[in-house]
């Protein structure tokens, strides 16, 4: 149920949950659907980095990349116009951070079953440092990280179960978020 605190029309749209739950091909959409600019949070902070994700883990280390991340997200605050943005799936994993996300905007949470995660996340699994390289090991994996994640992506302001093609999902949101304006 949409949250009483949601003011969607001066205030950035984040879009938190598990990788591969698609934030970003959503948040393209949803971005579309409401006239806004769309941002992907990874790519920002590869862009601030001058490295990738996957470097920036492997050569400093996780600490040093939700440094960076926070950074990154701070920034956002002195944009002129709200935008729908698409967060890393460890974004929301943290009280600060989940401060700066409801201070500077609405979370939505894509809610995805692992099976689906795992599928998605099968085929780009190298390009995604913290999954396990073997096929039986996935699942797995994906159950018990979301299992520790799910207390943060739950606190979102809305939570919405990712049935559906993309567009139809921003159409949802979307019209949760007018009900609840």
């Amino acid at each position: 149920m949409p949250s009483a605190s949601i003011s969607p029309s001066n205030n950035h749209l984040f879009l938190v949950g598990y990788m591969g739950s698609g934030k970003s091909t959503v948040g393209k959409s949803l971005a579309r659907l409401l006239q806004r600019d769309f941002l992907d949070l990874d790519h920002m902070i590869e862009r601030h980095a001058g490295s990738t994700i996957p470097e920036i883990i492997s050569r400093q280390s996780i600490e040093v990349f939700r440094q960076i991340e926070v950074e990154v997200l701070m920034q956002l605050e002195h944009l002129p116009a709200p935008h729908v943005v698409a967060t890393g799936g460890g974004t929301p994993c943290s009280d600060d951070n989940l401060k700066i996300l409801g201070r500077l905007g609405t979370t939505i949470f894509l809610d995805a079953p692992p099976d689906l995660l795992a599928a998605r996340l099968h085929i780009d699994r190298g390009s995604r440092p913290l999954l396990p390289k073997e096929d039986d090991e996935l699942e797995p994996f994906i159950r018990s990280h979301l299992k520790a994640r799910i207390p943060f992506y739950s606190r979102a302001d809305l939570r919405i179960r990712t049935v559906g093609t993309p567009q139809e999902i921003a159409s949802t949101i979307k019209l949760q978020i007018e009900q609840a304006g």
